[in-house]
């Protein structure tokens, strides 16, 4: 019997402009997601945090679908992501 293989590891990124920071992300994946304390809008700190499973239900449980994985390809956040800006 074979193994099957890993999910691959998208990267996820959080538009700041439509987190409300429920933060149902950071409860379901909290190696990748946090509440950021100044904006008070949902960040990504890791991307390797959690299993991929648990990265799809923060998305999938996200209130205003403010997280999203990145195009295939895209080398870095949208410009107006948490990660582009330093955060």
């Amino acid at each position: 019997m074979t193994e099957a293989a890993p999910a691959s590891r998208r990267p996820v990124w959080v538009d700041p402009a439509a987190c409300v920071g429920s933060g149902s992300c950071a409860n379901v994946a909290p190696g990748v997601f946090r509440i950021d304390e100044e904006s008070g809008v949902a960040v990504v700190v890791s991307q390797d945090g959690a299993p991929v499973a648990d990265v799809e239900e923060a998305i999938a449980i996200c209130p205003v679908e403010a997280i999203a994985y990145l195009a295939a390809g895209a080398a870095d956040a949208p410009p107006s992501s948490p990660q582009a800006r330093g955060i």
